[in-house]
């Protein structure tokens, strides 16, 4: 009688394992090779030991693991401001890696962008600006180590125009428009 109240024991036992491996095929399994090389932004972070840091036990991309690293832009979608305060929930679709270290995770074509998703609405003659680098330049984009931010230090006026009142007038659209420079007061 205890022999077959064992088999029946065991075989519950064997059952019950093999429905957990069965709804989780991913937990205990290693990841054998890599999906490919990552690009030079991330590529302190190659090897297996370091998969998770992006990835969930499941090899899905985590965005809160992206947003650990991505500071100021954690800090900027908790504000609901600039370009991806809608935009959390996959980073790998518009930032596919694995792709080798050459690979830009940034692909877009300045002129197909529209700057209103930044928040920043571009009027008047900044929309005849060619040259994202007019704004976006190192003096006011926080400085990376192999990639260039797109992020602005300042987006006042003073940060690309000089100031010619010398502080004296701080609202520059008291007088001016982005249409011109140029103020028709008399």
């Amino acid at each position: 009688m205890k022999s077959k109240k064992r088999i029946f024991t065991s075989s519950i036992v064997g059952f019950f394992l093999l429905i957990v491996f069965l709804l989780f095929p991913g937990q205990k399994q290693e990841l054998k090779e890599t999906p490919g090389e990552l690009s030079r932004v991330h590529g302190e972070l190659a090897g297996r030991d370091h998969c998770g840091k992006c990835h969930s036990a499941a090899k899905e991309i985590e965005p809160g693991n992206c947003l650990n690293c991505h500071e100021e832009l954690s800090r900027r979608i908790k504000a609901e401001t600039g370009f991806h305060r809608d935009k959390q929930e996959n980073c790998g679709v518009c930032h596919p890696e694995h792709n080798g270290k050459n690979h830009r995770l940034i692909q877009w074509d300045p002129a197909d962008f529209d700057h209103s998703e930044t928040g920043y609405y571009l009027s008047g003659a900044h929309q005849r600006i060619t040259s994202c680098d007019h704004c976006h330049h190192g003096k006011n984009s926080p400085l990376r180590k192999y990639t260039k931010s797109f992020f602005l230090k300042d987006n006042r006026c003073s940060a690309c125009h000089k100031d010619a009142h010398r502080g004296n007038q701080p609202v520059c659209t008291d007088c001016h428009t982005t249409k011109d420079w140029s103020v028709d007061i008399w």
